[in-house]
């Protein structure tokens, strides 16, 4: 599913005041907005278009959209992070209840207070690789858990160089518990050795 996220910033008449708007939309499309004209997304298009292609209208076209009204400041609004649940909602898988495993909840990752996003995860050569990001502007070190023991836990570049190393300490479940701080809008990867 491909999606868009439009950040609008309208002026509510009877009060004069600044006011924005998200717009979230299933499918990548345009916008207008306008004094003469309220806000529109563009569903369908017909005519010559980019690099001279030729649209046509074939039938309905079905799309999702939500607005999200918010305060002028995006930070605590959480907008990016709405937008990912739009775009990427969580997939559930079921897992067998605490009374059969002794473990009631369980996630891999868990990153204490903060709205950072988890952008890719995968392993390799038996570590595993967690790339994060900070789409606020809260750059402050957070406490991070991985549900798991770890033996060592390293910022690596995209090449796998290393960065430095973490200092790694083992929580009340025997989790590896680590503090990390990224700048706002930054973006890191973890290499972590079980």
């Amino acid at each position: 599913m491909l999606g868009a996220l439009f950040f609008l910033h309208m002026k509510i008449p009877k009060h004069g005041m600044l006011a924005s708007t998200v717009s979230l939309s299933d499918h990548t499309t345009s916008y207008a907005h306008g004094a003469d004209h309220p806000l529109g997304l563009t569903l369908q298009y017909r005519g010559i278009g980019l690099w001279g292609r030729d649209y046509s209208v074939r039938g309905p076209t079905e799309v999702k959209y939500a607005l999200l009204p918010h305060a002028t400041d995006r930070q605590p609004a959480a907008l990016w992070t709405a937008g990912t649940a739009w775009n990427e909602p969580l997939v559930a898988r079921l897992n067998p209840s605490g009374a059969e495993t002794g473990v009631s909840k369980s996630s891999l990752l868990t990153i204490d207070g903060a709205d950072w996003e988890v952008v890719a995860m995968r392993v390799s050569a038996g570590r595993i690789l967690v790339r994060l990001f900070n789409p606020s502007s809260d750059a402050r070190g957070k406490t991070v858990r991985y549900g798991a023991p770890a033996s060592k836990v390293e910022m690596v570049q995209l090449d796998g160089q290393l960065i430095r190393e973490l200092a790694v300490r083992k929580g009340a479940r025997g989790e590896a518990v680590f503090d990390l701080a990224l700048p706002s809008k930054g973006i890191s990867t973890l290499r972590i050795t079980p």
